[in-house]
């Protein structure tokens, strides 16, 4: 699943307990539309902005339930 809206982002699939991405407050069936400002287009797109981020903090933007959700992701 994408963006609705312009038909790009990453979903995330599978959040397991007690990981990163649980403890930064990603959920099942998010949907990642911003990375450190910047559109997302697909799963590649985020790792890599993700792995050249240099900030402490990532701060995400994903639609969870038709909502904007900030997550700042720890680099």
């Amino acid at each position: 699943m994408r963006n609705p809206a312009s038909g790009r982002g990453a979903q995330i699939a599978v959040v397991e307990a007690g990981s990163s991405a649980a403890a930064a407050g990603f959920q099942a069936g998010d949907v990642v539309v911003q990375a450190n400002g910047a559109e997302i287009a697909d799963m590649k797109d985020l790792a890599q902005r993700l792995q050249a981020a240099g900030e402490a903090v990532v701060p995400i933007i994903v639609l969870r339930d038709n909502e904007r959700v900030e997550i700042d992701l720890p680099a």
